[in-house]
């Protein structure tokens, strides 16, 4: 006797996108890719997120992740690190290519748990940098941002 096993329901793609062909980080698609990684639905439950490599060009969306510890966002069009503040619980937060936003000026990584700076020397830019609160053991740590006028 054969068993007849319908197909998997698929998972509507609820990918939308901006009029420059950016993927938009909407609730839904959050939603939808957190299904798709076997992660939790209810968006308070996660601790983890990979929204990594998914053409994204802006930061939000997130503020009922709110126990989210590691947060994954390399491999995309991020022009400006915002909306994380409410993150209390935040430990890993891997987003790549920061070298390349030239035209930083201010960058807040306070209250975290940083051990070392790296990437952003060629920020010729950067005025404030902000690492108050963090694990930074010397000046060593952060010698190569001598050109940057204001560091905590």
């Amino acid at each position: 006797m054969n068993t007849y096993y319908p197909p998997a329901p698929r998972i509507r793609d609820c990918r939308e996108v901006d009029k420059k062909g950016n993927t938009l980080m909407t609730e839904k698609y959050i939603k939808q890719l957190c299904r798709e990684q076997k992660l939790y639905v209810t968006p308070e439950l996660n601790d983890k997120i990979y929204l990594h490599y998914k053409g994204f060009s802006k930061i939000e969306n997130l503020t009922n992740y709110i126990g989210l510890k590691s947060l994954w966002l390399e491999g995309n069009g991020i022009d400006k690190i915002e909306n994380l503040g409410h993150l209390k619980e935040l430990r890993c937060f891997e987003i790549e290519n920061v070298e390349d936003l030239e035209n930083l000026d201010t960058l807040n990584l306070s209250n975290n748990l940083i051990k070392k700076i790296e990437n952003i020397s060629k920020l010729k830019l950067l005025k404030t940098l902000d690492v108050s609160n963090n694990f930074l053991r010397s000046a060593d740590d952060i010698s190569h941002l001598a050109e940057c006028e204001s560091i905590w």
